[in-house]
């Protein structure tokens, strides 16, 4: 409202508002972290149950995310990262004892262990990670690998068993956002629900993308990218069903000031927290812009609208990303352009293939070529991009450039928005479904 009515005054005494009641609720939850300071650095025995898969490296390491902490039988807060070595086949919703030296603790976790032993774990019963499992057997037993990890990768967000080389390659090039189960992944699906339906029944349309949302999350876990992912997604599709839209700014405002509230630790210590709404401001924002003033009044294909949406995402925080690890995956952009619209296709088959095997493997084997096929051409894609010696440039860059870059944005969009008259708020038939 305020910034309808242009009291930039009460915009700007409500973001100091919102300052203010951050830091303080940040200083309650620090204080709770501090908990764990007198613990730091001595051998000890952590309780707690996996919120995640376990990522195993190829030195048979296993990574952790513990919740629900207990040490010598008294509760801590938040979680803790940890990685253990050993042949224990842990799995998501386990709760796992391991003793180890606790250390400091890094992002928005309250403390870490490293080179942990398992002393003991109990399987937690999860109906929906055995489906899933069911679900995965057969994916690998019809499709080949790697082309069989990155396919699952795509739809559930397991990635334990993609091989070191190709993680390593993805994250050259500039792709892992797209093997994570992530906001990228939900908001290919709901699009995809969204186009195929809201033509028919809006009410259809918004029930079917509730239940792929449920149903999506539900395998792949709760990750923080995927909660924030979720709630974003969740408010559009309620806004698009009572025929509003939220403006992209108050949108991501939102749900930004909502994280940092049950989670003001993402605020001071999660680059992932940054990244995630710097991305979706690329989307949301930046992207319909582009699309308006390349397009005018005619609407893009899906391939087209994805491949700028990526591009948008990509320019928005790849600056980000470069200050915070002094390096620019050279071929980010053109490796998003080559593979990121084929990832519905990829996703779509993949499904396909593994919930049609559990009635028929025969029938399944129709969707497994097609998807080992076209997964094969992505990891060709990438494999030839990553084998390029300056495939990752390294910089040195501070903050003074990043704020230019990022001014500069500002004023393009601005100008964009002024020369197109793009209105966010109004329903807009050439960007929906």
């Amino acid at each position: 409202g305020a910034i309808r009515s242009q009291r930039w005054w009460a915009v700007i005494a409500i973001f100091l508002a919102g300052v203010s009641f951050g830091v303080l609720r940040g200083g309650v939850v620090a204080h709770e972290y501090e908990t764990y300071q007198p613990l730091f650095e001595k051998q000890l025995t952590v309780t707690g149950v996996m919120s995640g898969d376990a990522q195993i490296a190829s030195s048979g390491k296993q990574k952790l995310t513990l919740t629900g902490i207990s040490i010598g039988g008294k509760a801590y807060p938040g979680e803790i990262f940890v990685t253990v070595f050993g042949q224990q086949t842990l799995k998501r919703g386990d709760t796992v004892t391991i003793s180890g030296k606790l250390r400091e603790g890094f992002a928005s976790y309250g403390a870490s262990m490293s080179g942990g032993r398992v002393a003991g774990w109990a399987r937690g019963d999860d109906i929906v990670r055995d489906i899933r499992e069911k679900f995965a057997d057969i994916v690998r037993s019809l499709v080949m690998e790697p082309m069989a990890s990155l396919g699952l990768g795509f739809v559930v967000g397991q990635r334990s068993t993609l091989p070191d080389s190709l993680d390593e390659q993805l994250k050259i090039v500039g792709l892992t956002h797209i093997v994570v189960a992530s906001g990228y992944n939900l908001t290919i699906l709901v699009r995809f629900m969204m186009r195929l339906l809201a033509r028919h029944s809006r009410y259809l349309a918004f029930t079917a993308s509730i239940l792929v949302i449920a149903g999506f999350v539900l395998f792949s876990g709760f990750s923080p990218s995927m909660n924030r992912a979720v709630v974003v997604t969740v408010l559009s599709l309620l806004a698009w069903y009572v025929g509003r839209r939220f403006h992209p700014v108050l949108l991501i405002a939102y749900v930004a000031a909502g994280t940092a509230f049950f989670n003001p630790m993402y605020v001071w210590a999660d680059l992932g927290w940054y990244l995630s709404f710097f991305a979706f401001a690329g989307i949301l924002i930046v992207a319909p812009l582009v699309i308006t003033w390349l397009y005018s009044q005619r609407k893009p294909s899906s391939f087209e609208q994805l491949a700028i949406e990526t591009m948008c995402a990509e320019i928005v925080a790849l600056p980000l990303i470069a200050l915070s690890f002094s390096t620019i995956p050279t071929f980010a952009l053109l490796a998003n352009i080559l593979v990121a619209p084929f990832i519905p296709a990829a996703m779509l088959l993949t499904a396909a293939t593994g919930f049609v095997g559990i009635v028929s493997m025969n029938t399944a084997a129709l969707f497994a070529l097609p998807a080992t096929i076209l997964i094969g051409y992505m990891i060709a894609v990438v494999e030839w991009l990553a084998s390029f010696t300056w495939a990752q440039y390294q910089v040195d860059i501070g903050l003074g450039p990043v704020l230019v870059w990022y001014a500069a944005l500002i004023v393009m969009c601005v100008a964009l928005w002024r020369r197109t008259h793009y209105n966010f708020r109004l329903k807009d038939n050439r960007l929906e479904p």
